[in-house]
């Protein structure tokens, strides 16, 4: 199951002890749900579109191996917010930098050239570091 976050909004100003934040989520292309969190320190609210479609969503949450005992969709739906907060940051500094990984760098973690990409900074990044470069932001941003 492809589970996406849509018409993402995030109220950085009246979140208080977690992201306040609405969203659609979306599974293999279909709007099931949307979802918002007040920012306050409580769980999600979720407002099913497709009952059938979430329940699947619930269900497949639940065999996604997760670190706390907590409610599994809460903390796969904070994933796919996390995720979607590094994308709007790497794009928005892919414009003016360079950025990329080495092979064990912790996940999340980004090396930055100021200076926008182009192929001649590619080059000397594979020449500097042939294999262990993992992948450079610029080209998938």
């Amino acid at each position: 199951m492809l589970v996406v976050l849509k018409k993402v909004k995030i109220h950085d100003d009246i979140s208080d002890e977690t992201t306040c934040f609405s969203a659609e989520i979306w599974a293999d292309d279909v709007k099931i749900a949307t979802v918002e969190n007040s920012g306050k320190g409580g769980s999600n609210d979720y407002w099913p579109i497709n009952r059938g479609k979430f329940s699947e969503f619930v269900e497949h949450c639940k065999t996604i191996p997760h670190e706390f005992e907590c409610d599994i969709t809460d903390q796969y739906v904070d994933t796919l917010l996390a995720d979607y907060e590094e994308q709007k940051l790497i794009k928005r500094n892919c414009k003016k930098n360079t950025m990329y990984r080495i092979k064990g760098d912790t996940i999340g973690e980004w090396r930055i050239i100021k200076a926008p990409y182009s192929p001649h900074i590619e080059q000397e990044l594979v020449k500097k570091y042939g294999d262990t470069l993992e992948t450079i932001a610029n080209k998938t941003a």
